[in-house]
């Protein structure tokens, strides 16, 4: 009964995103950039708390502490990876 929000959420994050590409001029439509930005982290949350529910509900009671490490390291591991590539390229 989640996969619908998490599947619905991906597609909206993707269709957001991917209007990001008829901005021509960001400077004059900071607007349309700056809505299309707060609706593409809306529905990311929306899928990020889908997902966490289904896992919640997936996972066996005795396996979720060990299952939300591996979730936080997966998390943490990906904001470094990503600073350190944005940081190479700045």
């Amino acid at each position: 009964r989640r996969k619908p929000w998490v599947v619905g959420s991906q597609f909206l994050t993707v269709l957001a995103t991917g209007l990001l590409l008829f901005v021509r001029d960001p400077v004059a439509q900071i607007t349309t950039l700056g809505w299309l930005f707060c609706f593409r982290s809306v529905f990311a949350a929306i899928q990020d708390a889908s997902v966490d529910a289904m896992a919640i509900t997936v996972i066996p009671e005795h396996e979720r502490g060990r299952v939300n490490a591996f979730m936080r390291a997966g998390f943490l591991i990906g904001m470094g990876v990503g600073a350190a590539v944005f940081a190479v390229l700045l």
